[in-house]
């Protein structure tokens, strides 16, 4: 992993302009690299990760643990809504995105969406056997 080499303040960017592209930098290598951790960004980026937590809190609300968390659950409502119910089981693509808890996986999911897998599931494409 290289480092990107990163100023305090580009120029022709003001200091507030600076920090909101740097959030949205983060933000960007959180899609990009779902498992990379802010961490590994702060070492990338060359800035301290205390500061990307602050930046990236400001600009979006909510810390990158969070976002991140709710790509990943993202990630995994848009499978359980897309893959027929008897290739996969909720509990396998909740493990491929790293839930390995499913008491956890589950009360997070219903407080992101307001209803459990199970119930996004009986949403999305039917069984092959139901056709």
């Amino acid at each position: 992993m290289q480092p990107v080499p990163m100023t305090r303040t580009q120029p022709g960017l003001s200091k507030a302009d600076s920090k909101a592209q740097l959030a949205l930098i983060v933000r960007e290598l959180l899609h990009a690299q779902p498992a990379m951790t802010l961490n590994e960004v702060s070492r990338k980026l060359s800035v301290p990760e205390r500061t990307l937590r602050r930046l990236f809190r400001e600009a979006f609300g909510t810390s990158p643990g969070q976002y991140q968390l709710a790509l990943r659950l993202t990630s995994v409502r848009d499978q359980l809504l897309s893959v027929p119910g008897n290739q996969k089981t909720i509990c396998e693509i909740a493990a491929r995105h790293g839930f390995e808890h499913q008491g956890r996986f589950s009360a997070q999911y219903r407080r992101l969406f307001g209803e459990t897998p199970s119930q996004t599931r009986a949403k999305g494409l039917p069984t092959s056997s139901s056709k």
